[in-house]
């Protein structure tokens, strides 16, 4: 997504840094949680990165030909 000249430079990687610590800190929020499509290794990776964790699967959760997505929470 966006400009490959902007990719694997940590933004990504800050920007939910930074989201994460507003969400937990700011607001108090106990959980937060996001999907990623199974296939997107790179999404996967950055999430677990930042203290996501694999929790589900959500088979035929989107569309009926897209048919696996991942899901990672963070506590």
């Amino acid at each position: 997504m966006g400009d490959n000249k902007h990719h694997k430079k940590g933004y990504a990687t800050e920007a939910i840094q930074l989201i994460l610590n507003h969400a937990f800190i700011d607001l108090g929020l106990e959980r937060v949680e996001s999907k990623q499509f199974i296939n997107n290794l790179v999404s996967i990776k950055l999430h677990e990165k930042v203290g996501f964790y694999k929790e589900g699967v959500l088979r035929n959760y989107f569309l009926k030909t897209v048919n696996i997505m991942m899901f990672l929470s963070c506590l």
